[in-house]
C-alpha cells in the first residue's frame, strides 16, 4: 500500500521525506525519527498495529498531523486521541 500512496502523491506534484520501513531495502530509514520528521508537514502512516500508537506520539510530539490507514490499531484508539 505504501509504494502505491507514494506513487500518487508524486504524480500529484508532491515530495516523500522519508520512506520509514525496518525490513524494505528501499526505505530512507528503519525507524521513525526527529530529523525525519523536520522534513515533513503531513505523515501517512501504513505500518503494522503495534506501532500506531508510539508513532503517533512522535508525530504529535513533533506537531505533525498523521493520515492513518493502519489496521489493528483499535485497542489504542482512546491513548492516540488523548494525544
Amino acid at each position: 500500500m505504501g509504494r502505491e500512496i507514494e506513487s500518487v502523491c508524486l504524480s500529484r506534484g508532491h515530495t516523500i521525506s522519508g520512506r520509514i520501513d525496518p525490513a524494505a531495502a528501499g526505505a530512507d530509514a528503519g525507524e521513525l525519527s526527529p530529523e525525519i520528521l523536520s522534513r515533513c508537514d503531513i505523515a501517512i502512516e501504513f505500518s503494522i498495529g503495534g506501532s500506531v500508537a508510539a508513532n503517533a506520539r512522535a508525530y504529535a510530539e513533533a506537531g505533525i498531523p498523521a493520515i492513518v490507514g493502519t489496521t489493528g490499531w483499535g485497542r489504542d484508539l482512546d491513548r492516540v486521541r488523548a494525544l
